[in-house]
């Protein structure tokens, strides 16, 4: 039995397998939070009152996604972590920069759930090559005796980012060593122990 429901968006896209609406949503039992492809991220209390509002791609730029974006958000600890890691140019680009081609920044993103507005951005680098920049991959909290950190999969490496900042710890590689232009990555990482 449907409880509620909402028109989101004008724009729908469909690519594949994926589609605007594959981001999965995300709760803390009080509210729930929607990231579209679309780059649309709304709050709704559990009665389907909508908390806020905003567009990610209006705020910060057009994401460069071949198949779309399908990441889904991570609410954490009072914090709602978004990734993008994305081309560095346009999608429809399908080699390498071309001369004075404005590059686009893979990053991840920090929003306060109550309000959607940002906390911090931290822009994310990485050296792969055209396709291999972009990933479908969900933040995962690792948490440890040291301290939590966030794990972030993607542009031929994975990251550990202090939670708090967003500031990278650490990160490895290595499996991509040819820098093949299309390894995207879709499974996210877990963590034991």
């Amino acid at each position: 039995k449907i409880l509620w429901e909402h028109p989101v968006s004008e724009v729908s896209g469909k690519k594949g397998n994926n589609d605007s609406a594959t981001p999965s949503p995300v709760t803390d039992g009080t509210k729930v939070i929607f990231l579209f492809g679309t780059g649309d991220l709304l709050a709704y209390d559990m009665d389907g009152k909508e908390l806020w509002k905003r567009n990610i791609q209006k705020d910060l730029g057009r994401w460069n996604y071949q198949w779309l974006y399908g990441a889904s958000p991570l609410l954490y600890k009072g914090k709602l972590y978004v990734q993008v890691l994305h081309r560095d140019v346009n999608e429809a680009n399908w080699g390498e920069p071309k001369p004075g081609e404005p590059l686009a920044d893979s990053y991840l993103l920090a929003i306060d759930p109550l309000t959607g507005k940002d906390l911090w951005k931290v822009v994310r680098p990485t050296d792969a090559k055209v396709e291999s920049h972009e990933a479908y991959t969900t933040p995962t909290p690792w948490e440890r005796p040291a301290g939590t950190q966030l794990l972030i999969a993607g542009g031929d490496c994975i990251t550990g980012h202090d939670p708090e900042t967003g500031k990278e710890i650490w990160r490895a590689g290595g499996w991509n060593p040819r820098k093949e232009n299309s390894w995207r990555l879709v499974a996210s990482p877990v963590t034991w122990e």
